[in-house]
């Protein structure tokens, strides 16, 4: 392991500061998956050392060899103030690991206030990766936080009528996984259609 991929993982921004004066490699990578000091530094939540590695010239979106980046795992491990640090400073919102997410994908696996950041930074509720998902997706199956999420998503104007490559919406992807209750939460949103009685009466 790397001293500055050790440093920036303790959050020991001192120490990551004398490395890095004494000319030491910013885009340390510190494990065998190519996992760099930036990326480990936004997983653990230091933003101090995020910032600092980024002032002396880390790359904001270099990929370890699943393609997982410092915004993605920020979303992972739920670091709102990372995450908004990090798109202010312009990280990647389309960039994807290799399961096919985005961050903001990612985030609507995690939790209600990971969720909100990428929505006040004007993310695309409605952005499609290469694989063909969408956040309400990735919400529709998250069981612990999902009834929270979903409406958030739905809120910003994420499309629940969205079908995948399976002709799958959100909701049937609940069901699949047996999520009742975000199924639940999809249905209160989704419009009602008019009866025939209603029809014929003109109301």
């Amino acid at each position: 392991m790397g001293k500055v991929y050790a440093a920036a993982r303790r959050g020991d921004v001192a120490q990551l500061a004398k490395l890095l004066d004494r000319g030491a490699d910013p885009n340390d990578s510190g494990d065998e998956h190519g996992t760099t000091a930036l990326t480990t530094a936004a997983f653990q939540g230091h933003l101090d050392a995020v910032r600092l590695l980024l002032e002396r010239g880390a790359d904001i979106d270099r990929p370890n060899k699943f393609g997982a980046r410092p915004l993605f795992v920020a979303a992972t491990n739920a670091r709102p103030q990372v995450i908004s640090f990090l798109l202010k400073a312009g990280a990647s919102l389309s960039a994807e690991a290799d399961g096919g997410l985005t961050a903001f994908m990612e985030a609507a696996r995690s939790t209600p206030d990971t969720v909100r950041v990428f929505l006040r930074h004007g993310v695309d509720v409605n952005a499609v990766s290469s694989k063909g998902y969408t956040a309400l997706q990735c919400a529709a199956i998250n069981e612990l936080h999902g009834p929270a999420i979903i409406p958030l998503l739905l809120d910003a104007g994420a499309d629940p009528a969205y079908r995948d490559s399976q002709g799958r919406t959100a909701k049937d992807l609940a069901l699949e996984r047996g999520r009742e209750k975000n199924a639940a939460v999809l249905d209160a949103y989704m419009p009602s259609p008019r009866s025939n009685h209603s029809l014929r009466e003109g109301t």
